[in-house]
């Protein structure tokens, strides 16, 4: 056992690298550490939880009693306790008094143990003396490529949210699992359709019915000319590779499709949308089972989601059961599907692969390490070690959600010849709308929006242009100024922006001079996106622009954003 002389105080954690999440150390801080403290053998456990009104330790040795060991809030929102007595696999959790008085069981995120599923308490565990085997990794690290590198991968613990036998702890085969997600999706809103009981062309991906149907609900200025031309060009892409067409179609999705028609001897032209984003109740949720589809081969995907009769979610799902298969064995079966039936991944959105003990989606560009866990469902409280089943599926498939994410929160990134498609992770999609929303407040108050943070290697560029993006609708197209404080900075955030300008609408354009950005300024009364440094503000203190609708962000090493 180490022994300490006396128990380290908050000092010991530089809370600003930890904040930045620049603190490589923190597990040596956080988290259960067997001590000694005033000559009593036991451990000291400390938990980062800002908004907990309370927060205790419960575990065998208290018979789970909230309460009954208390901890101490030391500094910013760090608790910590001192608990004689502690040995080595002693099994505990946090039990966290919410805002609203709730008591929720959580496990420590910092534990270097932790019980075989379908349990999932910490275990009190020493780690000193252990040999690491990472060296290669820590030494590779600067050289990762952020945007198709993982951020961070957990383990789910599925479990926890349905069992076949809970008592023997007995999971579901893949089939059976499918037959419970059906009715759970239902809760959520969702109509079921059962792939063989549906009259259709086993060969075109869409559900025909359900599509025309919504074309004309959606749309009902359009004549029936423009309908037929929207279909059209559903069922007709130009060659190209998968990624292109998908491109073409999520274009579709989210801003709607260019159609012509006669009128009265006259060419028209109008936009058809495929989703109404402004009133979810206007549009067909489906959940659907063994639906067959021909193409090079007949394959069955385990369950797809259509939104209008688009099937733009496709789930992979593997037996927990069977020790030959998870959920590695999901994406496998994914990537094969789009060699046998390419054409559903034209209109595909997410993928979702699954095997009960870890769920994570991506897209069809992402390798296996770009599909991500959902740790929370509302963005107040997230799943810290364990992301929980339920919080996945109604983190992100709930409709108003589903439908946020599809509109606003999936691009394409091109690099040249290669594009890639990226969805947001949870922890992009809540600051983002936080962010939109006190910008929405600054607009009526003292301009300042506020403090986005971000860790190192989170995406910060990408949330960035997220935030760009729902800027344009949240406040009637404003013109956005980013602002950095090196020229190298200017252009790398400039290229993501640039990589982006499908996604965003507009190409970003470079202030060259103080001049220059006045003059792009007055040069318009809405939209653009203009990048410059900070130093062309030190060269005078002459008002650039007195327009009201200008949303600058300063980035390094989170970005500040206000209105003007």
């Amino acid at each position: 056992m180490k022994q300490r002389k006396e128990t380290p105080k908050s000092s010991d954690l530089p809370i600003y690298l930890f904040k930045q999440g620049n603190n490589q150390e923190a597990y040596r801080y956080f988290g259960a550490h067997l001590c000694e403290e005033n000559g009593e053998a036991g451990a000291v456990f400390r938990v980062w939880a800002p908004h907990a009104k309370a927060v205790s330790i419960v575990g065998d040795f208290n018979s789970w009693t909230p309460g009954e060991h208390p901890m101490e809030k030391v500094t910013d929102g760090i608790w910590e306790r001192f608990v004689p007595g502690i040995k080595q696999f002693d099994v505990y959790k946090y039990c966290i008094t919410t805002p609203a008085d709730e008591l929720v069981y959580k496990a420590d995120p910092y534990a270097f143990h932790t019980e075989t599923r379908p349990s999932n308490g910490s275990k009190v565990y020493d780690i000193e003396g252990y040999t690491w085997g990472d060296a290669a990794w820590v030494s590779d690290e600067e050289k990762r490529d952020v945007i198709n590198s993982p951020m961070s991968i957990y383990e789910l613990q599925a479990g926890s949210w349905k069992m076949k036998d809970p008592e023997n702890g007995v999971p579901y085969n893949y089939a059976e699992l499918a037959d419970e997600l059906i009715p759970y999706i239902k809760e959520m809103g969702y109509t079921h359709a059962y792939g063989p009981a549906v009259d259709r062309d086993y060969r075109i991906p869409l559900y025909m019915d359900e599509l025309t149907a919504a074309l004309y609900r959606l749309n009902p200025t359009l004549p029936d000319d423009a309908i037929s031309d929207a279909l059209f060009k559903l069922q007709n892409f130009e060659n190209g590779e998968l990624v292109q067409k998908n491109a073409v179609f999520m274009d579709y999705l989210q801003n709607g499709i260019e159609v012509c028609y006669t009128d009265k001897g006259e060419e028209r032209s109008a936009i058809c949308y495929l989703v109404d984003y402004s009133n979810t109740d206007n549009n067909s949720f489906i959940v659907a089972n063994q639906w067959t589809f021909i193409e090079n081969d007949e394959k069955r995907p385990d369950v797809l989601l259509f939104i209008n009769g688009l099937p733009v979610v496709l789930m992979e799902l593997k037996s927990p059961s069977r020790e030959e298969t998870d959920a590695s064995e999901a994406y496998t079966q994914i990537r094969n599907y789009m060699h046998s039936i390419p054409s559903m991944f034209i209109y595909n959105a997410i993928c979702v692969m699954s095997d009960l003990s870890e769920n994570r989606a991506g897209t069809i560009t992402s390798g296996e390490d770009r599909y991500m866990e959902w740790k929370t469902k509302d963005g107040s409280y997230e799943n810290t070690q364990f992301a929980q089943f339920d919080t996945f599926f109604e983190g992100i498939f709930t409709k108003d959600r589903l439908l946020d994410i599809l509109k606003n929160f999936i691009l394409f990134s091109n690099e040249g010849l290669t594009s890639y498609k990226i969805l947001a992770g949870y922890h992009q999609y809540f600051a983002v709308r936080k962010a939109v929303e006190s910008t929405k407040r600054a607009t009526v108050t003292d301009g300042k929006g506020g403090v986005f943070w971000h860790t190192q290697g989170s995406g910060k560029s990408l949330s960035m242009v997220f935030y760009a993006h729902l800027l344009q609708s949240a406040l009637n197209s404003p013109t956005i100024v980013v602002l950095t404080d090196r020229n190298d900075l200017d252009d790398q955030l400039y290229l993501q922006f640039a990589k982006c300008s499908d996604f965003l609408r507009q190409k970003p354009v470079h202030a060259e001079s103080r001049e220059h950005l006045r003059s792009l300024l007055e040069g318009r009364k809405a939209n653009g996106i203009i990048f410059t440094t900070m130093q062309k503000f030190e060269e005078s203190f002459e008002c650039l622009s007195d327009r009201r609708n200008i949303v600058v962000m300063a980035d390094d090493p989170f970005f500040l954003f206000s209105y003007r």
